[in-house]
């Protein structure tokens, strides 16, 4: 039932609440959602419809009107906004998928670099500069899990059927324009390459699809208990050192055996990050000593430098790259993740290119894949290999946006961008 005392009453704007807003609003325990039926209301009507108070509540969370206790004479949001996080959707969580999308074509701009052979027992400067370059940018597929996890275990209601459209779609998208590209530019025919889509992505970046969908039905079934938000986030990590892809290294090159884990340590990597987005954007910033700025920020960069630092020293041991400290299970990047998740929630960066890269972050990350690998080598051998890194970044990005405002003027809906 509703709770005693003077209420609030939150009405959704014209189209409803966004995704992230009902996440949000769902994730608050002194929220409380009033169904009215399923017809669309007008704001107005809706608000007028505040003034009732029924004695009993059905909390399936599927109407327009959301119940916040006053206190003091303000609402009971933790932050005294009522609408502030919905406000400041690109505060966070597009700053925090405009962060992710950046991230990712400046990780795959800088691979050809780490991949060179050494000719030498050092490697070149490129290879330094790729190496931090990798151990910063290697979080960004984690938060997009994160975002997802977020977003998906925040709400009451799941809506399967929609919610694996949105993955596979997007997925059998990019399938097709992958298999376009390879029987255009290689020996691969198109057909082939389609129907193998069914036993392996049909290119690179598109395996964060594959994963995606298995854990939209996993989420469907599981849902997270109610625990601490800190709690939550401890737990996450202890399994990522205990079964991650560090635990993997260790018992591979001390012990000489493979892991138990290794056949599903990708899927359950990318669990554990949908739960630790989770329990991050459950934190009450407000209350938690330990996620204040200078602690989010030390988490980020700490988490970098170890995995950066941890990369270059196996690797000089072994005299050649080795990548354990910064694969995507590596507990350093998940510190580091959290700790950029946080520090974006906390500051809430807003800025025209945010927007707009958070708004075409699908298309960014699905097409900039096939834009970077159409550079000529021409276009990035002038700036040499240090600088070839940031031509193709930025080529890539320009690239893959302009695609996805094009794609976006057709797809109304962002089905695909």
């Amino acid at each position: 039932g509703l709770p005693k005392g003077p209420l609030a009453v939150l009405v959704g704007p014209e189209g409803g609440f966004s995704e992230e807003e009902r996440a949000d609003l769902h994730a608050r325990p002194f929220v409380t959602a009033l169904p009215l039926g399923p017809r669309i209301l007008r704001a107005d009507t809706a608000a007028a419809l505040g003034d009732w108070r029924p004695r009993r509540v059905d909390g399936s969370g599927r109407g327009c009107l959301s119940f916040l206790p006053v206190v003091e004479g303000r609402c009971g949001m933790s932050d005294g906004q009522l609408l502030g996080e919905g406000a400041r959707r690109l505060g966070w969580l597009d700053a925090v998928r405009a962060a992710a999308c950046l991230m990712v074509v400046l990780l795959h701009a800088a691979s050809p670099a780490t991949a060179q052979k050494w000719t030498g027992a050092e490697p070149a400067l490129a290879w330094h500069v790729a190496n931090v370059i990798h151990a910063m940018t290697r979080i960004a597929v984690p938060l997009f899990f994160m975002i997802s996890g977020y977003l998906y275990l925040s709400r009451e209601d799941f809506p399967l059927g929609r919610r694996l459209a949105r993955v596979l779609v997007p997925l059998v998208f990019y399938t097709v324009i992958a298999a376009a590209y390879r029987d255009a530019t290689g020996p691969d025919q198109f057909s082939k390459v389609l129907f193998g889509a069914f036993t392996a992505p049909a290119f690179y970046h598109l395996w964060f699809f594959y994963t995606l969908a298995i854990l939209v039905v996993f989420f469907a079934l599981i849902r997270p208990r109610a625990i601490d938000p800190l709690a939550g986030i401890a737990i996450s990590l202890a399994i990522l050192f205990l079964f991650g892809s560090s635990a993997e290294y260790i018992a591979n090159v001390t012990f000489g055996f493979q892991s138990a884990f290794a056949e599903v340590r990708g899927p359950m990597e990318a669990m554990v990050f949908c739960f630790l987005g989770y329990f991050c954007g459950r934190l009450d910033l407000d209350r938690s000593r330990f996620v204040r700025p200078p602690v989010t920020i030390a988490l980020f960069v700490g988490g970098w430098a170890v995995a950066a630092l941890g990369t270059l020293y196996i690797s000089l041991a072994a005299g050649a790259p080795k990548t354990a400290y910064y694969s995507q299970g590596s507990p350093f990047v998940a510190i580091s993740a959290i700790g950029l998740f946080l520090a974006l929630r906390q500051a809430a960066p807003t800025s025209r290119l945010l927007g707009l890269v958070a708004t075409y972050s699908l298309g960014i990350y699905g097409f900039h894949a096939f834009v970077m690998a159409s550079i000529p080598p021409a276009w990035t051998g002038w700036a040499g290999q240090v600088g070839a890194i940031g031509v193709r970044f930025a080529l890539a990005l320009a690239g893959a946006l302009v695609l996805s405002v094009l794609v976006g003027l057709v797809d109304r809906k962002r089905w695909l961008v």
